[in-house]
């Protein structure tokens, strides 16, 4: 998948747009944005179609969290097949909907709750690679462009993870797009402390098309960190939060001020997508949009 020709521009937060049209969501819902592609599918559909309207043409799945392991917590593992599929057929009716025959759907998956780097062991190895692979077959069967493996915080998920992804897609002898994206502090490092040296060695251990760090706590040490990962020979995503949220978990960060963040990236060279994260709407997408359509992408291959 080429991401030389123009930038891409991946929608915002889903969830937590979506939140914001419930007026007392319960603590389920709060914990599982997922589910509301099942409970309130309209939803969903008019926030995938707002995306679109604000310049995104590239679109994810509710489905961050829509594997076995994580939806276990609430004893609803007998729907992640349905949830996946349910997210993609939802998304593909926003963007027929909208007569745009240049946008992606992007199969959203998140690490899981479980860490190899904490639980190393075989059996939890396999309960992650099944959990991923049940995901990855679904998204695919359901007609997603690509698979955004995203907020990873742990290399041996990432690692998992991909193999997961490129043993199945060998076996269909498909091709499907691969981004993986990770969590990164403000010192370049994982949430499991990983540097970005190992980082970075899985983004050139396996075929991916692109690598991405979103997830980030707003604007203010944005770019130092991804200039870090600059040198990959992939295209680069970035997808920031807007701000680090308070304890009432708003997101203070203003539209302009991650738009402009974001600017300097895409002046400077320095990506191929871009987006945004937790508590970004479709208003910093049509931002971020209008800044992208008088600059070309960054050359990577």
């Amino acid at each position: 998948m080429d991401f030389n020709s123009k930038i891409r521009i991946l929608d915002g937060g889903l969830g937590s747009t979506m939140l914001k049209s419930i007026a007392e969501p319960t603590d389920e819902i709060k914990t599982f944005p997922e589910l509301l592609t099942l409970d309130r599918p309209s939803l969903l559909y008019d926030v995938h179609t707002e995306y679109i309207k604000a310049g995104a043409d590239i679109i994810s799945t509710n489905t961050f969290s829509a594997n076995e392991i994580s939806l276990r917590q609430i004893e609803r593992e007998d729907i992640v097949i349905e949830l996946n599929q349910k997210s993609v057929e939802i998304a593909r009716k926003a963007i027929e909907a909208s007569s745009k025959n240049d946008i992606l759907i992007a199969g959203s998956i998140g690490p899981s709750i479980l860490s190899l780097t904490r639980d190393s062991s075989e059996q939890a190895k396999e309960r992650l690679s099944q959990s991923y692979r049940r995901q990855i077959m679904a998204l695919c069967d359901a007609g997603a462009d690509l698979l955004l493996f995203e907020t990873f915080y742990d290399t041996r998920n990432a690692e998992c993870a991909m193999d997961a992804v490129f043993d199945i897609t060998q076996k269909l002898d498909k091709k499907i797009g691969v981004i993986l994206s990770f969590h990164v502090t403000k010192d370049r490092t994982s949430a499991m402390n990983q540097s970005a040296s190992e980082i970075k060695d899985i983004a050139t251990k396996y075929p991916i098309d692109a690598f991405g760090l979103n997830c980030i706590n707003g604007s203010e040490h944005l770019q130092e960190i991804v200039n870090t990962f600059t040198e990959l020979p992939r295209a680069i995503m970035v997808a920031p939060n807007s701000g680090v949220p308070d304890k009432n978990g708003v997101y203070p960060e203003s539209a302009d001020k991650t738009a402009e963040a974001i600017k300097q990236l895409i002046v400077k060279g320095m990506v191929n997508i871009v987006g945004g994260c937790c508590g970004t709407t479709p208003e910093y997408i049509h931002l971020i949009s209008e800044i992208a359509k008088t600059h070309t992408s960054r050359k990577y291959n």
